[in-house]
């Protein structure tokens, strides 16, 4: 009995954000209004004021899920391989697949129409991951990490939005090998710095 109202809310919930990422693919986050997801999702004002408190606590509740997803990866990828936590860029390839499952969505967002708000949310994202793969590697201690983390995140959207934008036919286990190995060496040459 308990589980009924929560599966409503999950229910109302998807439903709205369904809604904003369908009016972000039509018009570009910036000119969505709470009203353009409300007729969209067949909704009142007082519904989605209930479950969100803006546009931008609705786009965040998506990100929310990107990050659940990507959390229960990394564990499932934890169990069935313990060495898989030492291994940089853990996630590349699952972020990539969700990318390839969601094209038009990350092309509206890291292409520009997404606007500041979601590009600052996906680079958050991405950023975590990252942090959590490179926790515990001695760099360079002239570069701070803080760096390092911000150009990792940069090339591994430069390279999603090349995918995407090129409506590339690789498969996402090529270009995650071809960012794993740019990306790699890159660390390696700082690591090798850092022992010498």
């Amino acid at each position: 009995m308990g589980s009924l109202p929560d599966r409503r809310v999950e229910k109302t919930r998807e439903a709205l954000y369904a809604a904003l990422v369908s009016e972000i693919l039509s018009k570009g986050y910036d000119t969505v209004t709470i009203q353009d997801i409300l007729d969209k999702a067949n909704a009142g004002r007082s519904t989605f004021y209930g479950h969100f408190s803006g546009k931008e606590d609705l786009l965040r509740f998506g990100f929310d899920r990107l990050r659940s997803h990507l959390a229960a990866e990394r564990l499932r990828m934890g169990n069935e391989d313990k060495k898989a936590a030492t291994r940089p860029f853990l996630l590349s390839l699952f972020s990539l697949r969700h990318a390839q499952s969601h094209t038009q969505l990350y092309r509206a967002i890291i292409g520009g129409r997404g606007g500041l708000v979601a590009q600052q949310q996906i680079r958050a994202v991405i950023a975590e991951q990252i942090r959590l793969d490179i926790i515990g590697q001695k760099f360079d201690p002239e570069i701070p990490s803080g760096l390092i983390v911000e150009f990792l995140v940069g090339a591994f959207l430069s390279v999603l939005l090349y995918w995407i934008d090129k409506k590339s036919k690789l498969e996402p286990e090529a270009i995650d090998g071809m960012f794993k190995r740019i990306a790699q060496d890159g660390l390696k040459s700082l690591m090798q710095e850092a022992t010498n």
